[in-house]
């Protein structure tokens, strides 16, 4: 198993980070257990945290901050986790598409550096549309039906 704690911020469903989160504390300390994170959030019942990931129950907003204290997120992580099981639960799409929008502000854009070789490519827009044109056009030497193809305005 990876032994590096999941990271909530990407995840969807609060249900499936809080089954990695257990399995990755289970794995480096053998005290986390259902029992034991349903007594530190101080909930009725030993099972609550198993409907909880199960999909019984629902998280209600009393426990949202203890789980993530229990999940040691940080205070981002935990307005993440919060956003994340309100999401999981809105009421109606709305709802639901505005939370998606606020918990989308927590991603961080993926950049990657080009190096020199592959900067080429790149350089010129046309390069990278022509290329994706051929995996998808009959391509016979015709550049002028290419270059239609392309850039149809200009027929």
């Amino acid at each position: 198993m990876d032994n590096t704690k999941p990271e909530i911020i990407g995840y969807i469903d609060y249900r499936k980070f809080l089954k990695d989160v257990f399995n990755y504390f289970k794995e480096i300390s053998p005290k986390y257990s259902h029992r034991y994170i349903a007594k530190e959030v101080e909930a009725s019942s030993a099972g609550w945290f198993s409907d909880i990931v199960r999909g019984r129950i629902n998280c209600t907003s009393k426990f949202i901050p203890k789980l993530a204290r229990v999940c040691k997120l940080d205070d981002i992580q935990a307005e993440y986790f919060e956003l994340l099981v309100n999401y999981n639960q809105a009421g109606s799409i709305e709802e639901g598409q505005n939370l998606f929008k606020k918990m989308l502000s927590f991603s961080k854009p993926k950049s990657t550096l080009i190096l020199a070789d592959k900067f080429a490519f790149y350089n010129k827009w046309y390069i990278p549309a022509i290329r994706e044109l051929l995996s998808i056009y009959d391509f016979s030497d015709d550049y002028k039906a290419l270059s239609q193809k392309l850039y149809p305005l200009f027929q």
